[in-house]
């Protein structure tokens, strides 16, 4: 199956709970909670990558006292906060820190939960109240999801027309919550095969972060780098901290996991374009990561993120000291490391050929 390897995206919606104390016995007091799904850059064969949010199941999970219970469904909300039986939203038009708020006002005991996320599915009808994609030659595709059902004590009236996307379990804290759900369209989101006319969303890998305890990541490309890299795709990708050597691509959840001289090669943890910007006679190219935990990362530069072929597994010959790298990763200019700091955004250095 091919995955759509020209894309990062950190993705979408902004959720706003209310947490409130009241039937567990804690005397925790009310304050506000917002789930925000956070959308960085785009892919660069599609024009559109438009969501028919139908509504969200919650439950909470950390009470036996709650098995089997329903669980509590939340409607959309127009931008203008009135109730609506779906919202659209084109995550595309939300980079960076930017999000689409899909509701806000809804009251939660402070505690665990678990949430699903139910769209209107998409299957190449040309519905326009669907969800769908619009690819870089205008022709419009369906988008679902190849998961529906029950879920967080909840089964949709039309299973065969309601996708669902999974989150893991997160938690409500008393006080304020500003939660942010994050995936990459790189790992998730997939173009047509096989007889299907329609794009796919993967139903689960959407991971929910405390934006208290997240910063934002600021950075930017020396130009004998975006010179000396030809390519079509320039991408900063983000990584724990590691070297340039170690840095794997998008598909190690697709392919058998390789390795390096023995070490692991590890997976992106997001990407996001490099874009060119002018400033009187400079040109500089820019990047930014939004909603990253707080913690310490690597990150480095590709030219070449939509050709596979450079990621390929490489089988070492055992009389070679130094096998082929890889890895989409330019590996003349090293990684640079940076620390994220809670609700801060900081300024990697520049990342630069070696001396």
């Amino acid at each position: 199956m091919h995955i759509l390897n020209k894309v990062s995206l950190l993705s979408a919606l902004a959720i706003s709970l209310t947490a409130c104390g009241g039937g567990s016995g804690d005397g925790l007091e009310s304050k506000s909670a917002q789930l925000t799904f956070a959308v960085s850059d785009s892919p660069e064969n599609v024009q559109n990558v438009v969501i028919a949010f139908k509504n969200v199941s919650i439950k909470r999970v950390d009470n036996d006292e709650n098995d089997g219970q329903p669980g509590e469904i939340i409607a959309m909300q127009d931008e203008q906060g009135a109730e609506t039986e779906y919202r659209q939203v084109d995550l595309l038009q939300f980079q960076g820190e930017d999000a689409a708020q899909l509701f806000t006002g809804i009251s939660l005991v402070p505690g665990d939960y678990q949430m699903c996320i139910y769209i209107v599915d998409g299957t190449g009808s040309g519905n326009p109240d669907d969800s769908y994609v619009v690819e870089e030659d205008n022709s419009v595709k369906g988008l679902q999801t190849p998961s529906n059902g029950s879920c967080a004590g909840y089964k949709p009236d039309d299973e065969a027309m309601t996708g669902r996307l999974k989150t893991d379990t997160f938690t409500i804290h008393a006080g304020n919550n500003y939660l942010v759900a994050e995936f990459n369209l790189m790992k998730v989101l997939k173009s047509p095969v096989g007889n299907k006319d329609y794009w796919t969303l993967k139903p689960t890998g959407y991971e929910l972060v405390h934006a208290d305890d997240a910063g934002t990541i600021q950075g930017s490309v020396d130009s004998n780098v975006v010179n000396n890299c030809l390519g079509s795709v320039a991408m900063a990708y983000l990584y724990p901290q590691t070297e340039n050597s170690l840095m794997g691509d998008f598909r190690n959840d697709e392919i058998a996991q390789y390795s390096y001289l023995g070490q692991p090669m590890l997976a992106p943890l997001a990407a996001a374009k490099v874009n060119e910007r002018i400033v009187e006679s400079d040109t500089l190219y820019e990047y930014e990561f939004g909603f990253v935990r707080v913690g310490d990362y690597s990150i480095g530069y590709t030219c070449s993120s939509d050709d596979t072929e450079l990621a390929e597994p490489v089988v070492a010959d055992p009389n070679v000291t130094e096998p082929p790298v890889p890895s989409l990763i330019y590996q003349n200019a090293p990684a640079v490391n940076v620390s994220v700091i809670a609700g801060e955004t900081v300024t990697a250095a520049t990342i630069s050929e070696q001396q």
